[in-house]
């Protein structure tokens, strides 16, 4: 649990989803009443929930929703956990891809303007804006395929 943000892990194998989805409901229903019990709010439109299983077996995955606090929940193929893309296949392709997109934009900015910054300037806006990112979470990354890396 974070500070607005709650997690729950559920593991099931694909055949299995039914006795999973109730227990993720039970879960969900549990934290709900505790959170109308010390007098918090509960916005279940920002509820999301991911199936996640090897790329191989995606497909044997059921897409069917869930209902929680009277809203359908639908699987979504990645969600975002403290600046973390994380995909339903966990080959955090979609994370690598947005790093490297905003690390690119960042470098963009910073090369229109080369004339009013000097040289040293320049490199610490690299290494704050850029390096940061990069580094964020970055042991992730360990054993992800090099293509991915690459």
């Amino acid at each position: 649990m974070y500070a607005d943000d709650s997690q729950i892990y559920v593991f099931s194998r694909p055949h299995a989803t039914k006795p999973a989805d109730e227990c993720l409901l039970h879960c969900l229903d549990e934290i709900a009443h505790w959170m109308q019990s010390n007098r918090l709010s509960l916005n279940p439109s920002k509820t999301q929930f991911m199936r996640c299983a090897t790329a191989r077996r995606l497909t044997q995955l059921s897409n069917s929703p869930i209902t929680f606090c009277g809203q359908q929940i639908i699987p979504v193929t990645s969600v975002r956990n403290l600046g973390v893309t994380v995909d339903c296949s966990l080959s955090f392709r979609t994370h690598v891809n947005r790093v490297v997109s905003s690390c690119l934009h960042q470098l963009r900015r910073i090369k229109g303007s080369p004339k009013a910054l000097p040289q040293e300037t320049a490199k610490s806006l690299v290494n704050c804006f850029v390096v940061s990112r990069l580094d964020y979470c970055n042991s992730l990354l360990a054993g992800v395929p090099q293509v991915t890396l690459d």
